[in-house]
């Protein structure tokens, strides 16, 4: 009869060894299992500080570009030729012909030089559209029907952004032959109530003379540059969006919801490692990096 070897068979000694024995390999399994969870707890979280502080970087940069339109937008309230040519009771007996739209779209080279960030400079007043128009998608004489020149009109104190949409599709959706392309913009809007200053005296418009509406419009793409840098986590991709969830900019597809929501919470149907949430100031707008597991 084959005996079965057991624990009974061996010494007291030899029990005790083996018994000692298991208790360190337990206890070292236990403690190498706790030190790969610290560990990776340690490197997720720097990565993590590592991803927020790239996205704090990009905020800087693109709100200082932003800053900027401000400035800029302030700084034209007192060019003395935009108040010349506007500052009249009857408008519509200005000549809206080449000359003068090349004569205000220099005007306005002035303060937004021509960069790979800007889609278009101009200002706009019930009848007429100055400045540039690249591939002729804004339109001369009707972009006051818009809801970008509404909101521009009511913004007399400062700067209204206007979060990311298809320029094409809002100017063309109707009409018979749709362009097959896009271009994503968002844009910046503000009326201007021109001004001069004479023998020290500052003399603004009069008052039943059309305020021109300034409406700058950004490539969606200077956004995406500007958070590339915080995509090197393999997965990981960012998210520009408003308090009410509309998508400014993303890597991922459009059509797919923010999973961050306005509070700044992760939306609990998806799963994420590492998310990085910074809110600009300037343009009230949420900025996310976020890892998928």
């Amino acid at each position: 009869m084959r005996i079965k070897p057991s624990l009974l068979h061996f010494t007291l000694r030899t029990r005790l060894t083996v018994s000692f024995i298991t208790l360190i390999i337990l206890a070292l399994t236990l403690l190498g299992i706790g030190y790969y969870y610290k560990s990776s707890e340690v490197i997720l979280n720097n990565a993590s500080e590592t991803l927020l502080g790239l996205v704090k970087m990009s905020d800087q940069s693109l709100n200082a570009k932003f800053a900027s339109v401000e400035q800029n937008a302030i700084n034209m309230h007192l060019d003395e030729d935009l108040y010349d040519f506007f500052n009249t009771s009857d408008l519509q007996k200005r000549y809206f012909n080449y000359e003068n739209d090349r004569r205000i779209a220099r005007i306005i080279q002035k303060y937004f030089p021509s960069s790979e960030d800007l889609y278009s400079v101009n200002l706009v007043t019930k009848k007429y559209t100055f400045g540039g128009n690249p591939n002729f998608w804004i339109p001369k004489t009707e972009y006051s029907n818009s809801d970008i020149y509404s909101i521009g009109l009511s913004s007399t104190e400062n700067t209204k952004w206007v979060p990311t949409y298809n320029l094409l599709e809002k100017f063309y959706a109707s009409s018979p032959s749709p362009v097959a392309s896009d271009q994503y913009v968002f844009t910046a809007t503000r009326s201007l109530n021109l001004s001069e200053i004479r023998s020290n005296l500052l003399h603004q418009m009069a008052e039943d003379a059309e305020r021109p509406v300034l409406i700058v419009n950004f490539q969606e793409s200077m956004i995406r540059k500007a958070f590339a840098k915080s995509l090197w986590v393999k997965g990981s991709y960012y998210e520009v969006f408003t308090p009410e969830g509309q998508i400014v900019s993303a890597s991922r597809p459009r059509n797919e919801p923010p999973s961050v929501g306005a509070t700044g919470l992760i939306t609990p149907s998806r799963s994420t490692a590492a998310r990085n949430i910074s809110r600009s100031a300037a343009r009230k707008w949420w900025s996310a990096t976020i890892r998928s597991t």
